[in-house]
């Protein structure tokens, strides 16, 4: 059982079931749509909220086939809007976007999904790349700069894990994307300091080169001073992620 919070109201998720609305006050339900699979307590559903609607994936158990959902907050309905291979990424949110790759483990070829406006289907912007994913997860999102969609990939066994992005035309800018992000880092005498609206919140930090190479991954806690190693590079990117999966990235200097 899982309880997703829906702008101010919540999805019941039930492994047999399936979705269930919960809203106004005194509390009502409404059934929303009976597929649903098995999620461990340590998995989150990848899932983004876009004003009313939340889009989310689930492995059906009674279709065999990988769906992705437009719950309706206002209708209160839900509708299948396509099918998807197996291993789909975290879902990247802005605006009335929402970007994920599907297939990233088990041999599959992974392809970035590109949905937007009123969320009826999947639609036509699709992306698939010429690689097999041998390693997993081979495509994790990153985060949006102007219309640079960035995301990590192994798609080049030789180099490991790097930092590549893809134009998807979003018309959006820096400034844009960072009014959705409600946290900050900053990097003072090779100390990192992440501040947030939500006290005792615990990030993933992804520190690359400037050509994308990841040189290290770490946890780190906010509102706690935290030093860095030191890299031998004279800049460095860092990548700040909470587990919403919103992305914050930055060119720092070393020292």
């Amino acid at each position: 059982m899982r309880l997703l919070e829906f702008n101010g109201s919540a999805v019941h998720y039930h492994y047999g079931n399936g979705l269930t609305l919960l809203h106004e006050f005194p509390l009502k339900s409404t059934s929303l749509i009976d597929n649903y699979g098995f999620v461990v307590q340590s998995e989150e559903l990848n899932r983004s909220v876009i004003e009313d609607n939340m889009i989310l994936h689930i492995d059906d158990y009674n279709s065999f086939k990988d769906l992705i959902i437009n719950l309706d907050k206002k209708t209160k309905t839900a509708n299948i809007m396509g099918e998807i291979e197996p291993y789909p990424s975290n879902f990247f949110s802005h605006q009335e976007n929402v970007l994920f790759f599907d297939g990233t483990s088990n041999g599959f070829k992974p392809s970035l999904y590109h949905i937007k406006d009123k969320f009826y289907n999947l639609g036509n912007n699709k992306y698939t790349f010429n690689f097999s994913s041998i390693d997993g997860p081979s495509a994790i999102p990153v985060g949006l700069s102007g219309n640079e969609f960035y995301f990590f990939s192994n798609m080049d066994p030789s180099k490991g894990r790097e930092l590549y992005k893809i134009n998807v035309g979003l018309g959006s800018n820096v400034n844009e994307v960072q009014k959705n992000i409600d946290f900050d880092f900053s990097v003072i005498n090779n100390n990192l300091t992440i501040t947030s609206t939500e006290q005792y919140k615990i990030f993933e930090i992804f520190v690359m080169d400037t050509a994308g190479k990841l040189l290290n991954t770490h946890w780190v806690n906010a509102g706690v001073a935290t030093a860095l190693p030191a890299y031998h590079q004279a800049v460095v990117i860092l990548v700040v992620e909470k587990d919403s999966k919103k992305s914050l990235a930055k060119k720092i200097l070393m020292p």
